[in-house]
């Protein structure tokens, strides 16, 4: 069976971030942080790791519209001119999908029995 199995990470969904451009160093994102709160963005925090890195997340959505929308808001009420809105390719997940392919149907029924004993989904994909 191994001969037949490849390995596929599962990410987790996209999302949309609305956020202030990060800044040069933590501590300027952690007083800016604090700033926004202050303004009422009880949701703002520091981006601590990835490409936004010391950047000041406002609102995590799921929807472009909702993002844009907050944006909008968001820009109307500050002003901010390092306001920005990005979309987020899912993150790892710490899970894989095991793909297996060219399976008889005896191996089938193995991978089957091996899914089950382990409570594991097994669905063909065609």
């Amino acid at each position: 069976l191994l001969e037949n199995v490849s390995v596929e990470p599962i990410f987790g969904p996209d999302h949309w971030v609305v956020f202030l451009i990060p800044s040069h160093s933590l501590n300027g994102a952690q007083s800016q942080a604090e700033q926004m709160r202050k303004k009422g963005y009880k949701n703002a925090r520091v981006i601590e790791t990835g490409p936004l890195m010391n950047g000041v997340s406002l609102g995590s959505f799921s929807e472009k519209e909702q993002a844009m929308a907050f944006y909008e808001q968001v820009k109307n009420k500050t002003q901010l001119q390092a306001l920005r809105v990005t979309r987020m390719i899912g993150e790892p997940t710490n899970q894989v999908f095991l793909m297996f392919t060219n399976l008889s149907q005896e191996q089938a029924r193995q991978v089957q029995k091996l899914g089950q004993r382990h409570s594991q989904k097994i669905v063909p994909c065609f």
